[in-house]
């Protein structure tokens, strides 16, 4: 009889651009990225010239990465980067390359507006095409499927309405990653005192010079009968 064996090492060899389908979301993303004069976003992510550094990430890569958590209901560059090594999707989108969420936080900042537009142009055409699907995260931790991801809907709607639902899409995703962002900073300080609490040294005893824990009780007086 043959058991499973699990703790034996094994040495596989895997091609990442087969890891996924050629109709996931990950890769319709970067196709429809591939076909755009994405220049512009170049600002911010190169080097200084003339000055040895860190090479720089790809802006296309970065756009892909943020479109594709938005799309998936993710709106944090921390959740981003943990996706990129647990992924596939993520993972595909970064190949090989190390992206930390302070690259993808920075990038998200420089680009501000621009960024959004251009995830709302991107997400509302494809949205109206039905070669993506909206999902975001409702405040009990479970998945929901945008409305406008119903066939009845895309059958429907114009592509002007498609893009404000993608609009309003990436509005609500953003704006719950920056709550959970702040109620995340808010507890920082309760658990950094509740530390130098469960920290603080006890009292030194008096009797043997060791710590020891001080007794507050009162000290009663013996009394002696006459």
């Amino acid at each position: 009889m043959k058991e499973p064996v699990r703790e034996q090492v094994a040495i596989r060899y895997e091609l990442p651009d087969a890891t996924l389908p050629s109709s996931h979301p990950a890769r319709v993303l970067w196709r429809v990225l591939e076909t755009l004069d994405v220049s512009e976003f170049e600002r911010g992510v190169k080097g200084v010239e003339g000055k040895a550094g860190r090479p720089t990430h790809s802006p296309r890569m970065l756009l892909c990465l943020w479109l594709y958590g938005i799309s998936r209901g993710v709106g944090s560059a921390r959740e981003i980067a943990r996706r990129v090594r647990d992924d596939r999707g993520f993972g595909w989108i970064a190949g090989d390359v190390s992206v930390s969420h302070d690259v993808l936080r920075d990038f998200r900042i420089e680009q501000g507006e621009a960024l959004n537009q251009l995830m709302t142009d991107i997400l509302g055409a494809l949205l109206q095409r039905g070669l993506v699907s909206l999902e975001r995260v409702a405040i009990d931790g479970t998945r929901v499927r945008a409305s406008a991801s119903a066939p009845s809907f895309r059958r429907e709607a114009s592509l002007l309405e498609c893009r404000e639902q993608a609009r309003l899409h990436v509005k609500a995703v953003l704006a719950s990653a920056h709550e959970s962002a702040r109620a995340r900073a808010a507890r920082k300080p309760q658990r950094a005192a509740s530390r130098r609490v469960s920290s603080r040294p006890l009292g030194r005893s008096r009797s043997c010079g060791k710590w020891a824990v001080k007794s507050r009780a009162p000290r009663r007086r013996m009394r002696t009968r006459g």
